[in-house]
């Protein structure tokens, strides 16, 4: 008897698998902002944070991940 695979994972609201899906605006943009840091860009990080966090419909869980890159850009 061969072993079980486990199932690849999927998304809870469709049967597309998550590297499939599409990656939100919200996403890309926070992704745009980490790029910045990782090259340690800070200024332009924090700007690009700031300018995410003008957008009204951000989802709160980005909104969090933008000021904590925020923080963690500071310089003091």
């Amino acid at each position: 008897m061969e072993p079980a695979v486990p199932p690849k994972k999927t998304s809870v609201s469709t049967t597309i698998p998550p590297e499939a899906q599409p990656m939100t605006l919200y996403a890309r943009h926070y992704l745009d902002a980490v790029g910045l840091f990782d090259k340690e860009k800070l200024e332009q990080c924090i700007e690009l944070c700031k300018y995410n966090l003008t957008d009204p419909t951000v989802p709160r869980y980005y909104q969090i991940k933008n000021l904590l890159l925020i923080a963690g850009a500071e310089e003091n």
